[in-house]
C-alpha cells in the first residue's frame, strides 16, 4: 500500500470519530476512504452525506452524494470480481440495489438483486442468507 493511500485511510478513520458529522464532513470522510481504496466504506459515508443533505432540503447535493455512493459500490463490485470474492460481491450488489431503488431506478435495482441471488445460489450460500434479497424483489 502506498503511503498516500495509508494517509487517506488514517484521515478517514480520524474524521469518522466525530459521532455527528455534517454532510460536508461525511462527504470528506467518504472521499478519503475512496482515495484510500476502501470503496464500500466510502459508499456508506456518501449515503450518510446524501441523507444529511436531503434532510436540509439540499436536494442537488443529496443527489450528487447518492450518485457518488452508487459509483463507489460499482467500483467495489469490480474489485470483488477481480479478486474472486463472490460472497462480498453478492452483498454489495444487494446494497447497490437498495441505492438504485431509492434513486428510482427500479429496473437496475431489480437486476442487481437478481445477480445477487444468482451469486448466492452459485456459491451454495444457505437459503436464509439470500431470502431477504428475494423479498426485495417482491416488495418493489
Amino acid at each position: 500500500m502506498t503511503p498516500l493511500r495509508l494517509l487517506h485511510r488514517r484521515s478517514a478513520t480520524t474524521l469518522a470519530m466525530d459521532r455527528s458529522p455534517t454532510a460536508a464532513v461525511s462527504a470528506l470522510i467518504a472521499t478519503h476512504y475512496q482515495h484510500g481504496g476502501l470503496e464500500s466504506e466510502a459508499a456508506t459515508y456518501f449515503v450518510q452525506a446524501g441523507d444529511q443533505a436531503r434532510a436540509l432540503f439540499a436536494h442537488q447535493d443529496a443527489l450528487h452524494f447518492y450518485q457518488a455512493a452508487i459509483a463507489a459500490l460499482n467500483e467495489a463490485i469490480q474489485l470483488c470480481q477481480r479478486y474472486g470474492d463472490r460472497h462480498y460481491e453478492a452483498a454489495l450488489r444487494s446494497n447497490l440495489a437498495d441505492m438504485l431503488h431509492q434513486s428510482g431506478d427500479e429496473t437496475a435495482a431489480q437486476e442487481q438483486i437478481r445477480q445477487s441471488v444468482t451469486i448466492y445460489a452459485d456459491i451454495g450460500q444457505a437459503h436464509d442468507s439470500w431470502q431477504a434479497e428475494i423479498w426485495q424483489l417482491m416488495e418493489w
